[in-house]
């Protein structure tokens, strides 16, 4: 997406997980909630859902709203060390290091990671 304001006409969802959806019965929302809602969000016509922290776990969420793949570079260098692990799958990434940190989202996808500590 050659537009740097995409966003103009896209409907972002900014939501607070721990009040969508509890998945596990504890009274408390939780990532499982929203993964599991992810549908129902993308039927409602929301493109982009953020949110940046969850009790001590950080995300990350990469977006890409465009019908073609688009090579990234983010300048993640204040998570240095951290490993970034795919929500769905499970799956670990490269640790992050020196910037930039290359992600290539395909057309119409998205990665949601959790960027764990270092082991150790």
């Amino acid at each position: 997406m050659n537009d740097a304001r995409w966003y103009k006409g896209a409907i972002i969802y900014g939501l607070h997980v721990k009040a969508f959806l509890d998945s596990n019965a504890d009274g408390v929302g939780d990532f499982r909630g929203l993964i599991d809602k992810l549908d129902y969000l993308t039927d409602l016509g929301v493109d982009c859902v953020y949110t940046r922290e969850y009790d001590d776990e950080l995300f990350l969420i990469v977006n890409n709203l465009s019908r073609f793949a688009q090579p990234v570079e983010l300048d993640l260098r204040r998570y240095d060390g951290r490993v970034p692990v795919e929500l769905f799958g499970e799956t670990r990434f490269p640790p992050i290091g020196e910037p930039p940190y290359f992600l290539t989202p395909g057309p119409h996808s998205f990665y949601w990671f959790r960027l764990e500590q270092p082991a150790g």
